[in-house]
């Protein structure tokens, strides 16, 4: 008769052989992926502006090949003043005619709005809100990375957004000459009409004229997918007049919070369109390394060379007649 300690035995020994395979194989795999990642990685750094090119074309191709109309606002967010391959820098006139355009021209697809934008002029920005809320269809917007201010607004005429998980949207209160109406209103309250310049009252008044009617066409641009029962005005409220600065970022789990139909389910094929179109704008060859600066450029005493290669300084300026005019107050007798 077997004594049923080799049994024992025998199936520990299994157990600890199985458990070392196990370990192995996790090891052999881990150094597998560690390995692709760093030959993906090194690949990609290898990457040049046609092969970002293939790769966005394929993406875009990728999701009008699932039924979509595919709405791409992306925008060269980068330091440089003049925006690279065409690309804009700020929702613009000229981007809202075509998006309008191509919205109309396909009434029976759904919509896939991607956006990487801070925003940009209010009115071209309702333009495209608008003609998103009237289409038929159903209608996404996708924010893998940032759609601040105009780019928020756009996305909420669409039924649901998808959010990056690191993504932020952005208050919609207007701004304007870069502050927010509420300054206008607290420096008439601080200061007389006095002691307020002309331009800055005119302003003013401007804003007086806007804020009458702001509410209101944000909630008629406002998808009724962001409208919780009972409460149709809570969004609008929180992204105009809840203090927000405009600037303040609002994440995935705040815009849940505040009731925005929003999830963090962004399809890859979509991720990799912007990644893709980044890349673009990241290793766009250019033609002129030496670039203008830009014309809001905060050092007046430059002026541009004639062959446009960079800033050349202006001139010295004299200042004899300066010191002579010292040197007689110095040597003048005092009172």
């Amino acid at each position: 008769m077997v004594n049923p300690l080799f049994y024992l035995a025998g199936f520990l020994t299994f157990l600890v052989l199985f458990a070392l395979g196990m370990n192995l194989f996790q090891r052999v795999t881990r150094m597998r992926e560690q390995k692709k990642a760093i030959k993906t990685r090194a690949e990609r750094a290898r990457m040049t502006y046609n092969d970002y090119a293939k790769e966005y074309a394929k993406a875009f191709a990728a999701l009008e090949s699932k039924g979509y109309c595919v709405l791409d606002v992306i925008h060269d967010l980068s330091d440089e003043w003049q925006a690279k391959d065409g690309a804009r820098q700020f929702i613009s006139y000229e981007e809202a005619f075509f998006l309008c355009e191509k919205i109309r021209r396909n009434k029976k697809s759904p919509l896939l709005l991607i956006l990487h934008t801070l925003g940009g002029y209010s009115f071209p920005s309702e333009m495209i809100a608008n003609a998103i809320k009237k289409h038929p269809g159903k209608k996404y917007s996708c924010v893998p990375y940032v759609a601040m201010s105009g780019g928020t607004v756009i996305a909420l005429a669409t039924d649901l957004i998808h959010m990056g998980k690191d993504a932020f949207l952005g208050p919609i209160d207007t701004q304007y000459a870069g502050f927010p109406a509420e300054a206008f209103d607290k420096l008439k309250e601080d200061k007389s009409k006095e002691r307020i310049g002309d331009s800055v009252l005119l302003t003013s008044y401007l804003v007086d004229q806007h804020k009458k009617t702001a509410k209101k066409r944000a909630l008629e641009i406002l998808n009724d997918h962001h409208k919780p029962k009972g409460e149709p005005e809570q969004v609008i409220d929180e992204l105009m007049s809840k203090g927000r600065h405009h600037a303040e970022p609002i994440s995935a789990a705040e815009a849940k919070k505040i009731k925005i139909n929003a999830d963090t389910a962004i399809p890859p094929e979509v991720n990799t369109l912007v990644d893709a179109r980044l890349g673009m704008l990241r290793t766009y060859p250019q033609q002129h390394p030496n670039t203008m600066p830009a014309p809001a450029d905060p050092v007046p005493e430059t002026v541009f060379n004639k062959s446009f290669g960079g800033p050349a300084p202006l001139p010295e300026p004299d200042m004899r007649f300066i010191e002579a005019a010292n040197d007689q107050s110095a040597s003048a007798p005092s009172n």
